[in-house]
């Protein structure tokens, strides 16, 4: 199936075989109570893991300046009706990529390139939830696939967290930039900075892709 036929597709976007024989469903955020719930399953990630203090109200908002701009998108990961996962994409716009506050040298240096820029953050896949690589998976692919129809060139994954540095590896051929990116209110130093370019995705990427960004 081609790019343009996926994106064609409802938004509801599946991906992966889990062994009762569902897979997970990706779908746009649509309204403040999704929000919300993408809030609350990073509060109890971040806390799970040891990079977050508990907090009274049980969310944990990254980067609210970002949520709700048109240059952002996010998306969740449903199986069985239950959230297990979000990922959120952000186009270089007027307000920048959220990295800009934590790395400053490397946006800025990218950015003289004239590349079309895009961050991709708040990778989370719930701890308990089946399988969380095939949910990882497919989260990283429809971000991908978003970013390329929007005629991205380089990508920032940042917080990646480090049991789907693999996946990323394996999926869209990043490279490795920092070792410790972590989002703010957050402490420890195990989250990752990673990269794709284009040029350099896995072919199945760019023979479909790499024609419409050039």
């Amino acid at each position: 199936m081609s790019m343009t036929d996926r994106r064609m597709r409802n938004q509801v976007v599946e991906s992966g075989d889990f062994t009762s024989g569902n897979k997970p469903k990706i779908a746009p955020l649509t309204n403040s109570r999704e929000l919300f719930e993408v809030y609350a399953l990073a509060h109890d990630y971040y806390v799970n893991k040891g990079y977050a203090n508990p907090q009274a109200d049980g969310i944990l908002v990254q980067h609210p300046e970002f949520d709700l701009i048109p240059e952002t998108r996010i998306f969740l990961a449903y199986f069985q009706e239950e959230l297990v996962g979000t990922i959120s994409i952000t186009l270089d716009g007027k307000k920048g990529l959220p990295l800009k506050k934590t790395y400053p040298n490397t946006y800025a240096v990218i950015q003289t390139g004239g590349r079309h820029m895009a961050e991709s953050w708040r990778l989370i896949v719930k701890t308990s939830c089946p399988q969380p690589e095939r949910v990882a998976e497919a989260l990283l692919n429809k971000a991908a696939e978003q970013l390329l129809a929007d005629h991205v060139q380089t990508c920032f994954l940042s917080t990646v967290p480090p049991e789907h540095i693999a996946v990323c590896r394996e999926s869209l051929n990043t490279v490795l930039l920092v070792g410790n990116s972590l989002p703010r209110g957050t402490s420890g130093s195990s989250c990752a900075l990673l990269r794709w370019d284009v040029e350099n995705l896995p072919k199945h990427w760019r023979d479909e892709s790499l024609t419409k960004i050039a």
